[in-house]
């Protein structure tokens, strides 16, 4: 295998059900605070209610394959709100919203760190990520913070390439950029559809956080990642 690419979230970064509700309170906290700093006052059931509306729209949008970036995240935001949106505004809920998580970092799944440096010595390592709020700018300043950053040949944001896994575009753009062809690739992630599917859908091996059958090998665990990456080398 000349590439293997991995999913973030729930395969790099361990789930985290707790923290993951403290972001969604926390997120609407600080703009229900930010507007009033610009004389927008709202309740609290209103800014609910504008992020709800919001994740319907975003979601039909994600179903048809697609994403937009946090800008266009925070303009879709506001207009549920019937604030017409002006840069400073904008720019301050956008940046706040999505640097959450270097304030309070994700747990990296059990023995990742193992299996990128075991990897990266010995093949091109990538990302494939679905993004909320969080950009490729702050994840990339998330991994620098962990320090594995250096292990990566390159990382795919959906929000800043545009496309929304299982859309086999975003798999083939990764392709383009670690400079392999999708048949000498394996994809590691937790979703049957986003990733398992979406990955086989252009040609690359498969690796299931789970019990999928319909992937090419099945782990509990990403230290299996390494004697998987192994035989697969051997027998590329």
């Amino acid at each position: 295998m000349r590439a293997v690419t991995f999913d973030l979230w729930g395969t790099l970064f361990s789930d985290d059900p707790p923290k993951n509700a403290l972001a969604i309170k926390r997120r609407r906290e600080l703009a229900q605070t930010i507007l009033a700093r610009h004389e927008l006052h709202f309740s609290y059931e209103e800014i609910e209610g504008a992020f709800s509306s919001f994740a319907k729209e975003i979601g039909m949008i994600r179903e048809r394959g697609f994403d937009i970036d946090t800008t266009e995240q925070t303009v879709l935001l506001l207009s549920f709100l019937h604030i017409t949106p002006k840069k400073n505004l904008t720019d301050e809920i956008e940046e706040t919203l999505s640097s959450f998580w270097l304030s309070a970092l994700p747990s990296l799944a059990p023995h990742a760190e193992e299996a990128l440096s075991f990897l990266s010595p010995r093949t091109k390592i990538g990302l494939i990520s679905n993004t909320g709020w969080t950009s490729g700018k702050n994840i990339r300043l998330i991994f620098d913070k962990m320090g594995i950053l250096h292990h990566f040949t390159y990382l795919t944001f959906s929000n800043e390439v545009r496309f929304w896994k299982p859309n086999p575009a975003i798999f083939q753009y990764a392709a383009r950029e670690l400079e392999e062809s999708p048949q000498r690739m394996m994809h590691v992630g937790d979703s049957l559809t986003a990733d398992i599917r979406g990955a086989r859908s252009v040609g690359m091996r498969t690796v299931h956080m789970g019990d999928s059958e319909e992937a090419d090998f099945r782990i509990r665990d990403l230290a299996e990642v390494i004697d998987i990456w192994e035989k697969a080398s051997t027998y590329e």
